[in-house]
């Protein structure tokens, strides 16, 4: 086997150059609101003692709490006391690299090719090299890989026996994932016992494969209970080292139910088709593939063992469901590929020597070059542009970003104390704890402080479920804490604002505070914020403060940092929720100047002026933004949109199309040419559309449908309006649309099933209920017509109708007096409504 020159430099070329990638990733302003909360815990429990309920937020105070955390906390809060932000973000970097050190430690065989897997670990996994306890959890699970691959024939030795345990106990006080490290024994154990019996059982081949038997089964029985009993040894018992399996029984569906999944970019799952671009994910997906092809090969050439297979397996699985948990599936997967890659080198030496000569010659060149592109990574990570964000402005750093702080409205309680209880939206929570704000938040990202039923209720109330008033009156709330930049859906945002109940009584870069009217005798103005807001200073335009990047950028080893305008544009958009429109776009027009070219600026710009209804205006900006971001399909959809408006429906489908070549997967493109196909009553083209792209099987059910519906075949329209409805339970329209096709066919007990279900669905919307009641009128329910009528009245005070067909059903029934109250209450609703006075003849003729 012919060997790589003796020339050293290159090596250490490429580590220098790895360092800097994984220093590039270690060094960067913090975002995560989750550290406020545990600076907070922290300081409670130097205080006063571990919290075991809910001393942190308002509702629920009673609800046991499970601090798994707590040393983690005790820990950082004196930490940052002393030395702030950036003595824990050095920390933070201190076991990153203790992370990536126990790695290439066991990579061993592949001494030069280990430093670029720890670079693919360092790219897969940076997004979440952040100050929260998981930190720790990457570097316990490295320790673990290490000291399980060192042991022996004869299984974990003493120095395995003593320091496992001690990990573990650390790391289960510090972080709620520690039955990591007993379940990776407890794999291992497994695995060595397969081995032994293949070697005892199996076929001659795959024994040979996997040597001889191995020993010490028994020591590492004895090193799985050890750690398992550590991970009992915490001041929570077994309710912390179980933690994992309770907290992903409910987590699942909590986050679905509140919308949260769509909104915390890392409860998503790694495979959801909107994160299919990022490169991480790319990457993921790829070593996910090559990982265990790799480990085959290593296995078959007798330099793996099972045990690699089922560690690894058991890290990558953790890595299916959530974005947050890629950092296991990089741990879990660098060895096998490291051992799979010096296998591949093996063979090339063996089978081709005169190309692997000659590659032992251009090795130096290729350690050189691949060094070189580390350091372009290592560019792009300190220019910011691996972890762009739209919400917040990312930058290099060693402090806190100012993303989840609200400074301003936490010092506007302590000279305005709020008078009741406050609600605040779910990411502000951990800042709002940390500021101690008084009363405290109503809700935080913390769901183990709180029961599923505070979830549902916080969900319901964004989402605009429930009016917003119902909820907060029964919390006794006097202020409303919103972040008007991300989280807050702007249509309950504009309910609030423009609500008469409530004042605006703060406002900031950040944040709105509005309190109940009563209670306040002057609110702001939104020509007084409009003046305000164009004396704000906005950080994101500021030069760069960090300064590592701005001796690079002085040296124009990075170029100069350009003023992002995004906190302008956020402003901008708020304003335009108050009614301000010039405002809005003079603020919109400066970030223009500020960012000539931005995709972003123009984006705003046209939402905007569509917001202010110019559609001619916006129709242009989003025709800009098309050669702006090419393959962006939102301009195109926006495009469409505005052509629906203007009734030309074949220049609308001509843009959804558009949308589509430049996005297939975009589900907002695919609707609204389903939709735009409907109004164009082209059934063809609907089947066409379906054939060509995707669509959930629901919603393909639904618009065989529509397509049958417009081609009046009423059999295949209920076939597939019927589908659709047991497919997706929740698709209102289907279930409309199937009772309303039922009716046609006077299928009235179907029917009146369908609208049933409607009704379940869509509680408070009255014309449910109306037409509800009509079918069961035709299957001769008169008192269920009744009940659905009355609810109708009920669920929207201006319904007149249903209130009608009450009264014209009492009348027949000879019911005088519950006539005359179905009139009279039908009179208040619509005095001038001539079927009133129809039916209020008829009621006199029956009481005459």
């Amino acid at each position: 086997m012919g060997k790589l020159p003796s020339v050293r430099w290159p090596r250490h070329f490429l580590i220098v150059c790895t360092a800097l990638l994984v220093l590039a990733w270690c060094l960067r302003e913090d975002v995560q609101p989750d550290l406020y909360f545990h600076l907070a815990a922290g300081r409670r429990i130097w205080s006063e003692g571990l919290p075991h309920t809910n001393v942190f937020l308002a509702p629920h105070p009673e609800h046991a709490f499970v601090d798994h955390e707590w040393l983690f906390q005790a820990a950082v809060y004196p930490l940052y006391t002393w030395g702030g932000a950036r003595l824990l973000s050095l920390l933070k970097a201190l076991a990153v690299v203790g992370t990536l050190a126990a790695l290439a430690a066991n990579a061993r065989a592949l001494p030069r090719g280990r430093w670029l897997l720890i670079a693919a670990v360092t790219l897969l996994a940076g997004g979440r090299f952040v100050l929260r306890p998981e930190v720790l959890s990457f570097l316990g699970a490295a320790l673990y890989l290490w000291a399980l691959r060192r042991e022996s024939a004869e299984g974990p030795s003493r120095a395995t026996l003593v320091g496992l345990p001690v990990v573990q106990l650390v790391w289960s006080n510090c972080h709620g994932f520690s039955l990591i490290g007993p379940a990776l024994v407890a794999v291992t154990l497994f695995a060595r016992g397969a081995h032994a019996g293949i070697a005892r059982f199996g076929p001659a081949a795959l024994r040979a494969r996997c040597g001889p038997a191995p020993q010490g089964l028994g020591r590492g029985l004895l090193l799985l209970v050890l750690t398992g009993v550590a991970s009992l040894l915490n001041p929570y018992g077994i309710e912390a080292a179980l933690y994992p399996f309770w907290i992903l029984l409910r987590a699942g569906e909590d986050t679905a139910s509140a919308g949260l999944n769509y909104q915390v970019v890392e409860l998503m799952s790694p495979w959801r088709p909107e994160l299919a671009a990022r490169p991480e994910i790319q990457l993921y997906k790829a070593w996910l593939l090559a990982g265990p092809l790799l480990w085959g090969l290593a296995f078959w050439r007798g330099r793996a063992r099972l045990e690699d297979l089922a560690a690894g397996g058991l890290l990558c699985l953790s890595s299916l469901a959530y974005l947050r948990n890629l950092p296991f599936a990089a741990l879990g997967l660098f060895l096998p590929s490291a051992l799979g890659l010096a296998c591949l080198r093996q063979l090339w030496a063996e089978r081709r020597v005169g190309s692997y000569a000659l590659a032992c010659k251009l090795a130096p060149a290729g350690l050189v070059l691949a060094g070189a592109a580390l350091l372009l990574g290592a560019r792009a990570v300190a220019k910011d542009d691996l972890h762009r964000n739209a919400s917040y402005d990312a930058r290099s750093g060693l402090g806190l970003g100012a993303f989840t702080a609200y400074p301003e409205a936490a010092a506007f309680w302590r000279e305005n104390p709020a008078p009741g209880a406050l609600f605040n939206n779910f990411g502000a929570g951990h800042y709002l704890i940390w500021a101690q704000v008084e009363p405290k938040p109503f809700i935080c990202g913390n769901t183990d402080l709180y029961p599923r039923s505070l979830l549902k209720d916080y969900a319901e109330l964004m989402r605009g479920e429930v009016p917003p008033d119902a909820l907060l009156r029964a919390q006794g709330v006097s202020d409303v804490f919103l972040d008007h930049r991300v989280e807050t859906p702007p249509a309950l945002l504009q309910t609030f604002l423009s609500s008469p109940a409530w004042a605006l009584v703060h406002v900031d870069r950040r944040c709105v505070i509005l309190r109940r009217a009563e209670l306040v005798s002057r609110g702001l103005r939104p020509e007084e914020i409009a003046r305000a807001v164009r004396g704000w200073e906005f950080a994101s335009e500021a030069p760069d403060a960090f300064p590592p990047t701005r001796l690079l950028r002085w040296l124009r080893l990075l170029p100069p940092r350009a003023p992002n305008p995004l906190h302008r544009l956020q402003s901008a958009q708020l304003l335009l929720h108050l009614g301000q429109v010039r405002a809005a776009e003079a603020l919109a027009a400066e970030a223009q100047g500020l960012a000539p070219g931005s995709a972003l600026v123009v984006q705003t710009l046209a939402s905007i002026q569509e917001s202010a209804g110019r559609p001619v205006e916006a129709a242009r900006s989003w025709r800009e933004l098309t050669s702006l971001a090419p393959e962006d399909p939102l301009p195109w959809v926006k495009l469409g949109l505005l052509a629906l408006r203007r009734g030309e429906l074949a220049g609308a489908q001509a843009d959804f199309e558009e949308a589509l070549r430049r996005d297939p997967g975009s589900a907002l493109a695919r609707q609204n040419l389903l939709t735009s196909l409907e109004l164009l009553r082209d059934p063809i083209g609907i089947r066409l559309a379906l054939t060509e792209h995707e669509f959930p099987v629901a919603r393909r059910h639904f618009y065989l449908g529509v397509a049958a519906e417009l081609e009046e075949d009423w059999e295949r329209a209920a076939a597939g309006y019927g589908a659709a409805a047991e497919g997706e339970p929740t698709l209102s329209p289907a279930w409309a649309r199937s009772a309303e096709v039922l009716g046609r066919l006077e299928r009235w007990p179907a029917a009146a099933e369908a609208w049933r279900r409607l009704c379940a669905l869509s509680p408070r919307d009255a014309s449910g209920w109306r037409a509800y009641g009509r079918a069961l009128r035709r299957v001769s329910d008169e008192e269920g017509a009744l009940a659905a009528w009355d609810e109708a009245a009920r669920v929207d005070p201006r319904e007149v109708e249903a209130l009608l067909l009450v009264g014209a059903l009492r009348v027949r029934r000879r019911e005088g007096a519950l006539a005359e109250a179905a009139l009279a209450e039908a009179r208040r609703r619509a005095p001038e409504d001539p079927r009133v006075q129809k039916l209020q003849a008829l009621v006199e003729a029956l009481t005459r």
